[in-house]
């Protein structure tokens, strides 16, 4: 049996590609393990991280990959390089280039019942006594 892969959202900053997983409930309960994982560890910086900018952790936690970054030198970068503190950094470092990441980012972790429920009320809705027939020939 094959399992269809969820497509990643992608957030484009100039020639730069940031591909993030899509927000699930799965993807939310396998970031709390991942920052559990953490403070057993004994990572202070990050756990203070998480506490005062938790949606930049989850943020670089959903980054899967990334195309046309380059380091200070004009080098490419590589998404295998990084760890989680250094794609956190790379998040506030969007967040300081685009301000509208952050409204992007909310976006994506907006439920998909919330989505259709703005979609339903920002459009009108007919009845479907109030149309009148229409006769066929």
């Amino acid at each position: 049996m094959f399992v269809k892969k969820n497509a990643l959202e992608i957030y484009s900053l100039g020639k730069a590609q940031f591909k993030f997983r899509k927000n699930s409930d799965s993807e939310i309960k396998k970031f709390k393990f991942h920052i559990d994982v953490e403070i057993v560890r004994s990572n202070d910086n990050l756990y203070a991280e998480y506490c005062l900018n938790p949606d930049d952790c989850y943020a670089a936690f959903l980054l899967k990959d990334f195309s046309g970054v380059e380091d200070e030198n004009g080098k490419p970068c590589h998404i295998a390089r990084f760890d989680f503190e250094e794609k956190i950094g790379l998040i506030k470092g969007i967040k300081q280039l685009d301000s509208s990441f952050s409204e992007w980012f909310k976006a994506l972790c907006e439920p998909p019942e919330k989505k259709i429920a703005e979609v339903a009320a920002g459009g009108e809705v007919v009845d479907g006594g109030n149309v009148p027939a229409v006769q066929g020939q």
